[in-house]
């Protein structure tokens, strides 16, 4: 089900509610157990991000990304290698064996059940948590033409109780007493439904789960509500251009297929008579046994497994239908752009291909050249990723003489992103996306042209593309030859249910680290990329002068023509630029043999894996080891290089220039570093950078034993991070910096809300009036700030020798970095103390095209320790899913409602945010205070058997032990770098959780949410011409305590500031 489209800065999937949940779970959850903030300056790429969280609550999505000089090697059988499924065989018994690593001690068992049902069991006894999945091969692509959006209606009802379990709390009541989440998405040709929770859970849970899939009840009662959720879901991505373009790819079209549709549906596709008969009759037609499979995790024995999937799913009338015409005859069956002329969507004869489109953005400051070639699949087989990985790589590989540092180079772009989009049953389509300077948008000719003669030199270049296909292959196999377990419980779960969807059972799905490499694909491949097998988007603001035309659902503007003979014969002749790109040389300098990465390693013994991390002097450097329960040679550290100053405030705010110079001086180290990520990724390497107020953290974690080389890698590009021409790559920082974004209301909100709160946050439109004036000098004076200063670092891995690796990695550093000891100061004098009351911030949508408004509510829990944190974990569990359950579902009031505790700056908090296009920021503030008063009354309701059983889930979440190595060290970095040690702190959390009485935590609740006492800011965002007027207070629940809001302005609060 990977779909990936053709966006440098955000690169969404087609499946229905993955891509902003996904934003809202990066940028306002942090690392689940990290002691670190983001940088909203600095992290200006939320989806980037995303895939560092370790976390995805209740509305998890998730996403498959390619993007930037990392890249992604494999799409659809990057998912085997991360479940060691590599292929099957049958044992003496003719049952079927699934081959695994040497160090994966996890129990598979795979086949049919009688029923026609395809299984996967993976019985893990590391797994911390349970999980299931059950993909069904069906997606929009079979909505009826009548009703656009079925399918995806049909995945929000069927959670809606059924004939197993009437009840339509069922399945989420059950989550809850057991700390869980649950999702589910559309795609194109199948739906994935998937959830997770603690393993005791399991046998319940999955017995309601099961009973989704036999006999649903598609209540009417709920039709109108979840119709208006669809609808919220879609008014969402009204102004969205990654959604507008996909939609308008779609309806330029050929009309005769599937593709050309809209699936995620409306209010005025669903709202008909007669929905809930065509759901009915849709799930009878499609839901059979044999397009059903189920993914399930647990640390249970496999023979309880067994017994747990026979007793859920057993049960389940076999049923059969045949495949859709697509996929029954691929070869035969019409392509979606036809090369043949034959009438398109807009009754203009001609071909599909061969097309340039002008389209107008919803985002005026877009500059994007979107270059989309389709490709048969009977042309390249059944699996392109296999063909198709090196191109890929070769396209956004930022190294010397390859396209992207050309671009980048050149000043006439800031970002690529390419790959494959819209892989299915009988097309594929390659893309290549490329974000425009100004400079690039005036040439767009000769980026097109640059573009064309790279993908000549890749073609003529067939045995070193060759030779980077087997740099990847050993990649994959050198991965392969260590995974152990399952660190993602629900995404391994929905992953491999999809997997075992597009694959039997009985066959050989074969990675790149056991393929040969196919020069024929590949040719087919460059074969297809040309000017005439083409749809070229270019996608800026002055496309308004000429757009004709409108796609109907987003009503994006647009033209198209023929490519004009002109035109080829331009892109046809290499621009000065071309003499540039090369492929010269091999990028896998940091590269080892399996055998290498397990030499000087050794495996975990009880010494080393006690709570407490053994401490190593070394110069300055506060360093610590610790043992990992992993038993593969990985090994991963963390390097923090403290400032030597502190950021001077001026009225509550930190200087805009000093703030930009900090921020300009990350994103140079991060173009100074492309080349070595590149490198590292092949070595199975990784690196990250996380800048902050007070420091820099180098993290490095992979199996190579070169871990040393590419610290120091990494600290060169730290000490001259503009390279040997600044003021070029200054201006590059600045051409990217102007670059805007269409954001979300809830996510305006957001941001705002922080940048009231935190002295460090500054609006990027002060920032961006510092911008004419920032230099290379206040760029180097920034990290000068770093140098003779205190350093702390944390290693872990399974050494022999551990002092002789931390030696090694200090080895490298220069004499003017860790000259003393490390100065620590707290985080929360930065946050601002919220006077007792509520504060309200009115404020205009940013985005002048928003149809939505929003509410972001901040309330002060308290200074983080082991009661706040406590205390902030259990209120999440307790008002989560009720707060989405009654403003998301009950009362559909918004696609986007969540509320969850966050640490800010040291200082825990409660965040409720609501997105709305039918009610105003004001209104919906209103119903988040009527939703917390009235919680006060159900928690004072809640029996001490139901408030003990969910506080006793959270205390054992603390418990779990981390079994990956990033989760081992972001559970013990907090207590290194807050000079803490309080290496058994999440015990005592867990202890005092545990301790906590009903009456104790309402008593708290009413204090911290809704009394007189409580310190409360809202940020209302409107998109009217003037702000609302303040609601009456009878709008308010009678039993608020607390003072009626105190509307301020912009800024007032960072005029009062008073950290912590």
């Amino acid at each position: 089900t990977v779909s990936v489209l053709y966006w440098s800065k955000m690169v969404p999937t087609f499946d229905n509610e993955k891509i902003d949940d996904m934003r809202l779970m990066n940028v306002i959850k942090t690392l689940e157990g990290s002691d670190s903030d983001i940088d909203l300056n600095h992290c200006c790429d939320p989806l980037e991000n995303t895939l560092k969280s370790a976390r995805e609550e209740n509305v998890r999505k998730r996403v498959w990304v390619c993007r930037g000089a990392v890249g992604c090697v494999i799409l659809l059988i990057g998912a085997v290698i991360a479940v060691s499924v590599l292929l099957t065989r049958e044992d003496s018994d003719g049952e079927l064996v699934v081959v695994k690593s040497t160090y994966d001690a996890r129990q598979f068992k795979v086949g049919t059940m009688a029923n026609g049902i395809r299984y996967v069991l993976v019985s893990d006894e590391k797994a911390s948590v349970a999980a299931a999945a059950v993909d069904v091969g069906v997606g929009h692509f079979s909505d009826p033409k009548e009703w656009p959006g079925l399918a995806h209606f049909g995945e929000h009802m069927l959670f809606m109780g059924s004939k197993r379990y009437p009840g339509e709390a069922k399945f989420s009541d059950t989550l809850q007493k057991y700390s869980g989440y649950y999702n589910a998405y559309t795609a194109r040709e199948t739906t994935n439904y998937y959830y997770e929770l603690q393993a005791a859970g399991l046998a319940e849970s999955l017995d309601v789960f099961g009973g989704f899939f036999e006999s649903p009840l598609f209540m009417e009662s709920t039709v109108d509500r979840e119709v208006k959720a669809v609808d919220n879901e879609h008014s969402k991505n009204l102004n969205s251009d990654e959604w507008r373009i996909m939609q308008l790819t779609q309806y330029t079209s050929s009309p005769v297929t599937p593709l050309n549709s809209f699936g995620t549906g409306s209010v005025e596709t669903l709202n008909k008579t007669g929905i809930r008969d065509a759901l009915v009759n849709f799930f009878e037609a499609y839901y059979t046994t044999n397009r059903l499979t189920v993914a399930i995790l647990s640390n249970h024995p496999m023979a309880t497994l067994e017994e747990l999937l026979e007793k859920s799913f057993g049960g389940i009338k076999k049923t059969e239908t045949p495949p859709q015409p697509w996929k029954a005859n691929p070869t035969g069956y019409p392509q979606p752009y036809p090369t043949g002329d034959e009438p398109m969507r807009d009754r203009v004869t001609g071909r599909y291909t061969g097309k340039i489109l002008h389209v107008v953005p919803s985002n005026s400051g877009l500059r994007q050249l979107l270059i989309r070639w389709p490709v048969q699949m009977s042309v390249v087989g059944k699996f392109p990723e296999d063909g198709v990985s090196v191109l890929k790589e070769l396209l956004m590989d930022k190294s010397e003489g390859r396209l992207l540092h050309t671009l980048l180079d050149s000043g006439l772009a800031t970002a690529l992103n390419a790959g494959l989009d819209d892989t299915h049953s009988w097309f594929t389509i390659i893309f290549c996306s490329v974000t425009l300077t100004s400079a690039g948008e005036a040439r767009v000719d000769d980026v097109i042209s640059l573009i064309y003669s790279y993908v000549k030199l890749m073609k003529d270049n067939d045995g070193l593309f060759q030779q980077w296909f087997a740099e990847r292959r050993d990649l994959a196999h050198l991965t392969w030859s260590f995974t152990v377990s399952s660190p993602d419980a629900s995404s391994f779960a929905s992953d491999i249910a999809s997997v075992i969807q597009k694959t039997p059972l009985e066959s050989v799905l074969l990675p790149p680290s056991l393929s040969r490499y196919d020069a024929a694909t590949s040719g087919r491949f460059f074969d297809a990329m040309t000017p005439q097998n083409s749809m070229t988007h270019i996608v800026t603001a002055a496309a308004a002068s000429k757009a004709t035309l409108k796609e109907p659902v987003y009503k994006t503007q647009y033209s198209y023509d023929d490519i004009s003979n002109a035109s080829y014969s331009k892109w046809a002749i290499p621009i000065p630029e071309a003499s540039r790109l090369s492929f010269a040389g091999s990028s896998n300098v940091y590269g080892v043999t399996v055998d290498e990465a397990q030499a000087g390693h050794t495996a975990p013994a009880d010494n080393v894996l006690s709570a407490t991390p053994n401490k190593y002097a070394h110069s300055t450097i506060d360093a610590y080891y610790k043992g990992t329960v992993t038993k593969v040679p990985l090994a991963a550290f963390i390097f923090r290089m403290y400032r030597s100053t502190d950021l001077q405030l001026v009225n509550g705010t930190v200087s805009p220039l000093e703030k930009l110079a900090f921020v300009f001086a990350g994103s140079c180290i991060t173009l100074a570093l492309e080349d070595v990520a590149y490198k590292a990724k092949l070595a199975s390497l990784s690196y990250d950078l996380q800048y902050a107020e007070d420091y820099i953290d180098i993290t490095i974690s992979g199996v190579s034993p070169k871990q040393h080389e590419l610290f120091k890698a990494v600290l060169s590009a730290l000490k001259n991070p503009l390279g040997p021409l600044p003021d070029e790559r200054l201006q590059l920082v600045k051409a990217t910096y102007q670059e805007t974004e269409t954001e979300l209301a809830y996510m305006h909100a957001y941001y705002i809300s922080l940048q009231e709160l935190i002295a460090t946050d500054v609006p990027k439109e002060v920032l961006l009036r510092e911008l004419p004036g920032i230099t290379v000098d206040h760029v180097t004076a920034a990290l000068q700030e770093y140098k003779n200063t205190g350093c702390q670092m944390l290693v872990q891995g399974n050494f022999k020798d551990p002092e002789a690796h931390i030696k090694q990695l200090a080895s490298v550093l220069d004499a003017d970095i860790c000259v003393q000891a490390p100065v620590l100061k707290s985080e929360e004098r930065y946050m601002h103390r919220l006077q007792k009351g509520w504060a309200v911030i009115q404020i205009p949508n940013p985005d002048s095209t928003s149809v939505n408004d929003a509410v972001m509510a901040n309330y002060q829990l308290g200074v983080h320790g082991v009661e706040s944190e406590g205390r902030a974990l259990l209120l999440e569990q307790l008002v989560g899913e009720d707060f989405s359950d009654q403003i998301r579902t009950k009362e559909a009031l918004g696609y986007v409602a969540f509320a969850f505790c966050r640490k800010r700056k040291n200082v825990w908090l409660l965040l409720c945010t609501v997105q709305s296009n039918d009610h105003t920021g004001a209104y919906l503030d209103g119903r988040v205070e009527d939703f917390l008063a009235g919680y006060a009354k159900t928690l004072a309701a809640m029996s001490e058997q139901s408030f003990n059983e969910i506080r006793d889930t959270v205390a054992k979440q603390m418990q779990v032990t981390p079994q990956s190595i990033d989760k081992e060290m972001a559970a013990v970095w907090p207590h290194v770098a807050n000079g803490g040690h309080v290496w058994d702190y999440k015990k005592k959390v867990s202890d005092f959780v545990t301790s906590i009485t009903k009456s104790a935590m309402l008593s708290w609740y009413e204090e911290k949410i809704v009394s007189a006492n409580r310190a409360k800011l809202s940020v209302e965002l409107f998109t009217s011409a003037a702000p609302y007027p303040p609601l009456d207070p009878a709008t308010y629940a009678s039993s608020i305590a607390a003072p009626l809001p105190e509307y301020l302005k912009r800024n007032d609060l960072k005029d009062q500031f008073d950290g912590f």
